[in-house]
């Protein structure tokens, strides 16, 4: 199992990233907000995530950019097992991150939830008939 963050996984553009929010479903994990959407599998990786951090939690662009590294580096170390799971079906997940903490989380709270996170979307993915990918609009 290659523990690598390719580029492929990185949610961009902003027609993606609109329609996430516009249609995707949301649950909460403090410190983070998720938003998370299934989708008729294309070309590319099997999940594709973003991660922002708010003003509102630091004004300084240092301290921002820290909880994302940590974040991406919790990302690339537990993605694995979800990864592999979705490689087997028809559908693509697509998940943003929003980070609400505290500024000076330590990396190993970060990792935790992470893992928390993963394991709640991957039994969201779980829960969810394979054959409907368009599954996120749906009510939770």
């Amino acid at each position: 199992m290659s523990h690598r963050l390719p580029k492929a996984v990185r949610l961009h553009g902003r027609a993606a990233i609109d329609e996430l929010f516009k249609s995707g479903s949301r649950f909460n994990l403090a410190p983070f907000r998720v938003v998370w959407q299934l989708k008729p599998k294309k070309e590319g990786a099997p999940l594709r995530f973003g991660i922002s951090v708010s003003k509102k939690v630091s004004r300084k662009a240092h301290e921002r950019n820290r909880i994302k590294r940590l974040i991406r580096e919790a990302m690339r170390i537990t993605l694995g097992e979800l990864q592999e799971e979705l490689r087997k079906t028809s559908v693509q997940l697509n998940f943003f991150i929003l980070y609400t903490g505290e500024i000076q989380a330590p990396f190993e709270e970060i990792r935790h939830k992470i893992i928390l996170l993963l394991n709640r979307l991957k039994s969201l993915h779980e829960k969810h008939p394979k054959q409907d990918p368009d599954i996120s609009n749906q009510a939770l």
